[in-house]
This record gives structure tokens, sequence and C-alpha cells, in this order.
């Protein structure tokens, strides 16, 4: 729909205005219907080549134009890349009709990523990868797509021969053809050998009481207490450590009656359980300032002590009350086998005394059984 215009048209310019009405009238119609453009698709070849092999083809393209193409050998023999590439280059720049083929890396199982065992393909096969080549007679590209962007790498023809020797000839050499797999196996070694060491660590910190310096050194006094109890040296000369405990007291420079020996180990009893309470008590002191000193640290004290009330205790703090609550089960289960040892190594030492007491009395000769026949009732 057009507008009328009501001044007069000029008649020195008849044709201008009817341009004018006919652009205006194309606009107003292109608003009304726009046409939607389609992206057009490309189709290249889809053609498989017969013969596949990059080298042929380049000796092929090469071969067109008269350029001597010296493939080099497959020699260890040590030559500088620079003098190799010095004798391929021509005085003038090499002339090429722009003959190419499309080429992509040869699937192969052994190796996971090779760019220099190419194989030409069709054009339609190559133009859907991300990555593919392009071989002229003077120049290889490699072309990389990224997004809509194509990057292209250029390297002359020869250059990249030598260059494909060089590779092949590092691949005789097991360190260079199996590194992949030897760094993908030494990083999963060393990734398993630090998570289990990990794990061990973290498992050991959390239960193994050891691992706190304050268990630690509780139960060295402990310890040193049991050591201290145990001390005793051969005869009587344990009198000289005040710490020791000896459950049977012998004199061996005089002759008991019966009723002497028993009064008389009765006493010494009553000593060395007073002596065994005492190291009792001294340590059930020293590991509930242990267990203070662990729940403080772990900011759980308020669960230990007596006076606490529900309110005072927090909820999210149960988990550690009780990871602790195990370590002190295990803690206290050590200290109750170190009490066990020490009882041992009394009893052990005060039968080993009163046999040899019993033995030597037997072996007594019959001149100083005369001399105690008054204590025989």
């Amino acid at each position: 729909y057009f507008q009328k215009i009501g001044t007069q048209q000029d008649p020195s310019k008849p044709d201008s205005h009817k341009k004018k009405e006919k652009s205006k009238g194309k606009k107003d119609q292109t608003h009304a219907c726009p046409k939607v453009k389609k992206k057009r698709l490309v189709s290249y070849d889809t053609t498989e080549p017969e013969d596949d092999d990059v080298t042929r083809h380049i000796i092929r393209l090469r071969d067109k134009f008269g350029w001597q193409t010296m493939l080099p050998q497959h020699c260890s023999e040590y030559k500088s890349s620079k003098i190799a590439i010095q004798k391929i280059i021509l005085k003038e720049p090499l002339t090429d009709d722009g003959e190419f083929v499309y080429c992509l890396p040869r699937k192969n199982h052994q190796v996971l990523y090779n760019p220099y065992d190419l194989q030409v393909v069709s054009a339609h096969r190559a133009r859907h990868c991300k990555e593919f080549w392009i071989i002229t007679a003077s120049f290889i590209s490699k072309v990389t797509k990224i997004g809509d962007v194509e990057e292209i790498e250029l390297i002359p023809t020869l250059e990249w021969l030598l260059e494909r020797t060089c590779y092949y000839l590092l691949q005789q050499f097991k360190i260079f053809s199996n590194f992949r797999v030897n760094k993908s196996f030494v990083t999963w070694k060393l990734n398993v050998r630090r998570i289990k060491t990990e794990k061990s660590r973290s498992f050991l910190y959390r239960h193994l009481f050891w691992a706190d310096e304050l268990f630690q050194g509780c139960l060295l006094y402990i310890k040193g207490l049991c050591e201290d109890a145990v001390d005793i040296k051969k005869g009587n000369e344990h009198e000289d450590h005040p710490s020791a405990i000896c459950l049977i007291k012998l004199d061996r420079s005089r002759t008991y009656s019966l009723d002497e020996f028993c009064k008389e180990q009765l006493q010494q009893a009553t000593q060395a359980l007073k002596q065994l309470e005492d190291i009792r008590d001294k340590a059930i002191s020293e590991i509930k300032n242990t267990v203070l000193q662990v729940a403080e640290k772990k900011e759980i004290k308020e669960y230990f002590e007596s006076n606490v009330s529900e309110d005072d205790t927090v909820h999210f703090k149960l988990p550690k009350y009780r990871c602790l609550l195990e370590t002190i089960l295990r803690f206290l289960l050590l200290v109750d086998y170190i009490f066990q040892e020490l009882i041992r190594q009394l009893m052990n030492t005060a039968i080993t005394l009163l046999l040899e007491l019993f033995n030597n009395s037997a072996r007594m000769p019959f001149s100083m059984e005369k001399r105690n026949e008054d204590l025989i009732k």
C-alpha cells in the first residue's frame, strides 16, 4: 500500500518518479514477505582413489614437471638436516599447476597418531574431518578446522619427506616407539601409588592413636612406669630402685620357718599391691589429661566434661566424638595389654626366685640340716 502523493509530478522527470515508486514497492514487498535464505551445502567428490599411497602420488605430481624427487634412505647415518635441505633447494621457485590430493592419517592400532603415515582419500571424506592434509607437487599443507576458520600450515614437500624419514628412524628405538605406552603406564602407576599412600595415611591418621603426639607421650609415660616397676636385679639389689616391684621377699642369709616365710611374703604382697595401685592411679591421671587435651584439640572437649548439658552439645560434632571414642577404646586396650605384660613379668620373676630358693634348699647338705632342726616343730 502506497501513500498518495498530493504534489504535482514534475513533467521534466517522469521516469525518475516511476523508478522511485517501483523501488519503494519492492522494498515494501520484501518487507512484507521476507525470504529465508538457506545455507547451500557444498558437495564434494566421494570417489576413493585406487592408489592410496602418498609417496607414489608425490612422485607422480612432481614427475609431471620433471622435478627430481630424492627419497631419503632409512639409514642411521647422521646428516645435518640443513645440509640435506640445501641440496634440494633450487635457484628459481617451483611453478605448480595446482593439482592436489586429500590425505588423512592411516589408522594403525599400534600408533595412536602418526602425521607421516598418510592415506590418500576422497575430498568428501577429508572435508568432513577436523584435520586433513593437502598434497601438491611443491608443498604439503596441514589444514585444521577451528569452528568456521581453517588454519593452514605449509611445508615444502622435500622437507616433509626428510622429516618423515627421521621420524621412522626414531621409531626404531624402543624408547621413542613405546613412549606413549610407557608414559601412560608410569603415570598410572604413580597415580595409583599416590592414591593408595594418601588413603593409608588418612586412615592411619583417623584411626591410629599412635599418629597423635599427645597419645604418644601418654603411652611412653605409661611404658616408662612399667619398665621401672620390673627393673629388678638379682637378690635384694632391687631395693636400690625405689619404683621396683617384687612379689616375694627373700633373705638368703637366714633360714625361715613356714609361718615366718608366709607372714613375710604376705607383707611383701601387700606392699607390691600398693605399688601397683600407685602405678594404676598415675596412668589413669595421665590418660585423663591426654584425652581432654586431644578433645580440646578437636574442639569437642565439652563432650568429656562431667557437667555438660544437652544444650551445650552441637550435633554436627557427634561424628568426631564417636571417632575419638573408638580411638580411645583402642588406646585403653593397648594400655591394658601393657599392664598384663607387667603382671606377667612380675610373676615370672617371683616364681623364678622362689624356684631357685627351693632348689638350693633341696641341695642343702646334711650338716646344715642338723643345725636347723630347732625350726622344725
